[in-house]
């Protein structure tokens, strides 16, 4: 009966191998996928994150409703952000409830797209060292027996793969670890400024609507969206004029 356990314990810890050394391969190719996203989010939009929020704030205080439109454009700050305050804006005719549900959900949007990119990297951070205590474990069982029937070359094998693998899992645990943290205190830095760009926003709002100056006439959009869509509006024009010759 013993035999027939240790039978079985054997070909289902050699049978994991491969599966072992499979994963901690796809983990380490997300981890420098992860790595390249980051430093090409550095150089795109972190690097542009340069917008002093005071200086921000006290221009939103000082527009008017027209103004902060271009106010919010004109600004430094990323492109959701951006998004999020003119979504905020564009809801100045609702109830004052209303709106602060509106900044709400749009700090929330925000905070779980970044937070997803973070929980990924911790993931890996926390899988990728028992993936590689796995890949070092399994093959000392074989390499143990083999030292025992002098089989040096096949001890070898097994030691080579015990300590690359050890050595990839740490590799991938160690750069998601320092990705997690570092996407962490950006993560914090955009939480914090979006907020307090939005509880600026809705002051200067309610601020507006008792001084009878909250006119609303249609929603907004920031000049890159209005861009985006200047095309398809020039050739609908045509194609209306067209028909009206017709």
């Amino acid at each position: 009966m013993s035999n027939v356990l240790d039978s079985a314990l054997y070909y289902i810890t050699s049978g994991a191998l491969y599966p072992v050394i499979v994963i901690l391969l796809l983990l380490i190719v997300v981890t420098l996928v992860l790595l390249v996203m980051v430093v090409v989010e550095y150089f795109t939009e972190r690097r542009r994150f340069r917008e002093p929020i005071p200086h921000f704030l006290r221009d939103i205080e000082e527009a008017s409703c027209q103004q902060i439109p271009g106010v919010i454009a004109r600004s430094e700050l990323l492109h959701r952000q951006k998004t999020a305050l003119m979504t905020l804006f564009n809801a100045r005719d609702l109830p004052a409830e209303a709106r602060w549900n509106t900044a709400k959900r749009a700090v929330y949007e925000c905070g779980e797209y970044y937070r997803r990119r973070e929980s990924l990297a911790g993931l890996i951070a926390r899988l990728a060292p028992m993936l590689g205590l796995m890949g070092t474990l399994i093959p000392l069982g074989p390499g143990i027996v083999a030292l025992g029937q002098g089989q040096t070359d096949l001890l070898a094998n097994s030691l080579l793969i015990a300590f690359d693998t050890t050595v990839v899992g740490l590799i991938s645990a160690s750069i998601c670890v320092v990705l997690a943290r570092l996407r962490k205190k950006w993560n914090a830095d955009y939480a914090n400024a979006l907020e307090a760009c939005e509880a600026t926003l809705l002051d200067r709002i309610d601020a507006l609507a008792a001084a009878g100056d909250l006119d609303y006439t249609a929603p907004m959009a920031l000049e890159a969206d209005k861009a985006d869509g200047k095309g398809e509006s020039s050739e609908g024009k045509e194609a209306e004029d067209a028909e009206e010759a017709e």
